[in-house]
């Protein structure tokens, strides 16, 4: 193989694709990075065998073919020569790979690249989805934040995908909260759809939606695998199998008592009143409602206490309730709107959250009860 690649566009490929690039493996080929030149195309690839990202870079191709570079070495090292055009010629007969710029030549060993795994194609299926990228975006932020770790529940572990209709719904929850995301999608389907992906898998995602340029991300499902298309970047993962739980049954119907308060004021008083009582992870903050007012409160004895009154708006009866506060702020940091309503069925009982006068998100979380 031999090409010539802008090293600015190079460099931008690597550090995408170095995303999926193995960081602990007994198998050198996933701590690299796979290049292939046909056509007039750079083609690079990494896969953990989770997840596989892929890239293609403008170049001129003078001799196709094909080898696996260590990403560690490749990638720093264009990462710092000079913003000008890289010549990489492979000897494929040992696959070293000659890289030079200006009076500069650097030589790198790698392998060959049937080693590396061959990458599932889920793109052969029709588009399951195509939804604008802004939205998909807002919509993986309002959801990854509540998957669970316990490995223990392993569909817990990925956010649930509904696609019915015109609608995109995602879902995930760790047994504590439920964090629930909706959005039109840009055209509705042949059919409807149920899959789950890893929270690793949409966390990379979401790290790589932060800087992309267009407009609509597609995606393409296949038995095992589902893969995201979006500015020239391809992102496969392999599916979660199982059973996701019916999120429809935790879902508070009737409420007791419903508060409507400014979403950064009453964050910022949880996040204020936590600060005496984190311990363990877990920091108790006590909200009691009433048409009088509205109270965030927190008390250690050895290290002191903290009563902030929030004005807000309250229906309903008087209530006392304990949330441990970072769920509950983590789920008013990915609302975007200025007022939140949280209803609340009873002290011992899960409370809903949802930005006011919209129904594209809610958060469902259980409060604290022995505390």
């Amino acid at each position: 193989m031999h090409v010539v690649v802008s090293q600015e566009d190079l460099a931008h490929g690597l550090q995408i694709v170095s995303r999926a690039v193995a960081s602990k493996t007994t198998l050198p080929v996933l701590s690299g990075i796979l290049l292939e030149g046909r056509g007039q195309t750079l083609h690079l690839a990494a896969s953990d065998l989770e997840i596989s990202i892929e890239y293609q870079v403008a170049a001129n191709i003078k001799t196709e073919g094909a080898v696996v570079l260590p990403a560690r070495y490749f990638s720093e090292l264009i990462y710092r020569i000079p913003a000008e055009d890289v010549e990489v010629e492979v000897d494929t007969g040992n696959c070293t790979a000659q890289v030079r710029w200006e009076r500069s030549e650097y030589t790198i060993h790698g392998l060959p690249p049937d080693q590396f795994p061959v990458l599932p194609n889920a793109e052969t299926q029709p588009p399951v989805l195509a939804v604008q990228k802004r939205l998909f975006r807002k919509m993986v932020r309002q959801t990854v934040f509540a998957v669970g770790t316990d490995e223990t529940r392993p569909m817990l572990m990925g956010v649930l995908f509904e696609v019915e209709g015109p609608a995109l719904t995602m879902v995930a929850t760790d047994g504590v909260r439920l964090a629930c995301a909706q959005g039109p999608l840009d055209t509705e389907p042949a059919g409807s759809r149920k899959f789950v992906v890893a929270g690793r898998a949409m966390g990379e995602l979401q790290r790589l939606l932060s800087s992309a340029r267009e407009e609509t991300i597609t995606a393409f499902c296949s038995d095992n695998h589902v893969a995201f298309r979006f500015d020239g970047i391809l992102v496969t993962t392999r599916l979660l199998e199982g059973q996701f739980p019916d999120y429809q049954l935790v879902i508070p119907r009737t409420f007791m008592t419903v508060l409507r308060v400014k979403r950064a004021e009453f964050q910022a008083a949880c996040e204020r009143a936590s600060l005496i009582s984190r311990k363990d992870g877990i920091s108790p903050i006590r909200i009691s409602l009433s048409p009088q007012g509205t109270v965030v409160t927190s008390h250690v004895p050895e290290v002191g206490k903290v009563r902030e009154e929030i004005p807000a708006t309250v229906e309903g009866e008087d209530l006392e309730i304990a949330f441990n506060a970072r769920y509950l702020t983590e789920g008013l940091r990915v609302v975007d709107q200025d007022e939140v309503v949280l209803s609340f069925t009873g002290p011992r009982k899960a409370a809903s959250l949802a930005p006011a006068d919209d129904e594209s998100f809610l958060y469902i979380v259980l409060p604290l009860t022995s505390v």
